[in-house]
């Protein structure tokens, strides 16, 4: 309860709702996403509302397309470092409000489902999806294995699936079969 915290912790907390606020008009999107998601796993206790707020900042920060104007080899970098960043996210999601995450979760699968973009775009959306369902490949084989699908929804494999089913044989071999 906010009301049983001494002067100097309510100061505390509305530093780091400052704090949660202003990373959203940081360049680094990925690592003020992750901040913001750190912020709201410690505030929930707090204020509920805001860090649910928190937490869907920190999700759509970290779901946005790369940039445009980077390199294939940055590219490809970005993707595997947003895929990280989204795990990291959903994980402090899910920590609180597991239906908000698989609800998160479903939506990008969904925006993926929907997405009627050049071949371009639908490869980079294939190559994200094949980075997140890496990062999941041992903690949840079966989210992995529907975003590894999903992956195969552009016009070509991407690059890492193979990588995709040794990880999930590591974990579950069946399911990777």
């Amino acid at each position: 309860d906010i009301n049983r915290l001494s002067v100097n912790q309510q100061d505390a907390l509305e530093l780091l709702k400052s704090l949660a606020r202003n990373l959203k008009s940081e360049p680094d999107k990925l690592a003020a996403a992750i901040l913001q998601a750190q912020i709201a796993d410690v505030v929930w206790q707090f204020d509920e509302a805001f860090a649910k707020d928190v937490f869907s900042w920190s999700f759509e920060a970290v779901s946005r397309p790369a940039p445009g104007e980077l390199g294939e080899s940055a590219r490809a970098a970005y993707m595997a470092r947003q895929a990280s960043s989204i795990r990291q996210v959903l994980t402090r999601i899910g920590a609180h409000d597991r239906n908000q995450a698989e609800a998160l979760l479903k939506s990008l699968q969904e925006e993926k489902e929907s997405a009627r973009a050049s071949s371009r775009s639908n490869n980079v959306n294939s190559e994200l999806l094949l980075q997140i369902a890496l990062e999941l490949a041992a903690t949840n084989p079966e989210q992995a294995l529907q975003l590894g699908l999903l992956s195969l929804s552009g016009t070509q494999i991407p690059p890492d699936f193979g990588r995709l089913l040794f990880a999930m044989s590591n974990g579950n071999k069946s399911l990777a079969d």
